[in-house]
């Protein structure tokens, strides 16, 4: 009786690790197919608009591990070609005045350096 318990028991925990790995493996194709479409979306906004989309390549490599200083990203973000430059970045505040709004972003330079946009704008 008990070794029937014991497989009774063994055959539903499988049953259950089975079902859980089949579902992470559809998240995790689901994930990457959204990735894919986020990437190709960036690809054609940039591609429109003549953006630079690649700006963190200045920064990779040997440079991943670097704490930046505000004239090397000078140098990458304002463009001498006027060419403008794609940021994905976290929204971080957003401040409402009679003038308009001010509203601030997160994005990373590289492992070590965050940069925080500000977008100034108007209420039009």
């Amino acid at each position: 009786m008990g070794l029937v318990l014991a497989g009774v028991c063994g055959y539903f925990v499988l049953s259950h690790y089975r079902a859980e790995s089949e579902r992470k493996l559809l998240e995790k194709r689901r994930s990457d197919a959204q990735d894919g479409q986020r990437q190709q979306s960036i690809a054609a906004l940039a591609e429109a608009s003549g953006a630079i989309a690649d700006w963190r390549r200045a920064f990779g490599g040997k440079r991943a591990m670097d704490s930046l200083f505000g004239a090397e990203l000078a140098s990458v973000l304002v463009r001498t070609d006027s060419r403008p430059v794609l940021f994905i970045a976290s929204l971080r505040d957003l401040n409402t005045s009679t003038t308009g709004y001010e509203i601030e972003f997160d994005v990373r330079a590289n492992l070590a350096s965050k940069v925080r946009l500000i977008l100034d704008c108007s209420s039009e």
